[in-house]
């Protein structure tokens, strides 16, 4: 009986909420939920096309931290070899804007390398994260890097 009470108190409490939560929301096309032992729960969240990854990362993260608390939120995306090979380049413009805060020289690199090479980009950046939405005709990136160096939270 105890089993199946925790089964029903954990559906009641987490599963059905997060259901619900990530069910408002046109952008998520599906997600996950692991509890790795001594951590907090990561959601992993697929993304359909995002106008705004900034804001749906927010308010993604908000809904979350309300039903469970302290969490990790991974985006998944539908990345190409072209977007995984300009984030790849990205890599140093947005690493030294996270440490040292230079935004408008980063804004113009990324700029210049995502028009080379035919890519829809935008950035945003928030007090924690810096919010990198890369397009192209055949798939989208989403990354999310930490502003407080404990590295992104986007997965391929």
């Amino acid at each position: 009986m105890l089993v199946g009470g925790s089964a029903a108190y954990q559906y009641a409490t987490v599963q059905r909420p997060l259901g619900l939560l990530l069910g408002r929301h046109a952008e998520v096309a599906g997600y996950s939920l692991s509890r790795p032992r001594g951590a907090p729960p990561t959601v992993e969240v697929q993304l359909r096309d995002v106008a705004d990854l900034r804001g749906t990362y927010e308010e993604l993260s908000s809904g979350l931290q309300q039903v469970l608390g302290r969490h990790n939120l991974v985006i998944t995306d539908k990345r190409t070899p072209d977007l995984t090979a300009f984030y790849s380049q990205a890599q140093f413009a947005l690493q030294e804007a996270a440490q040292n805060g230079n935004f408008v020289s980063m804004q113009a690199q990324l700029s210049g390398l995502a028009a080379q090479q035919g890519i829809q980009l935008r950035v945003g950046i928030s007090s924690e994260h810096l919010f990198v939405q890369a397009s192209s005709e055949q798939g989208a990136l989403y990354e999310v890097v930490s502003r407080l160096g404990n590295g992104g939270t986007s997965r391929q």
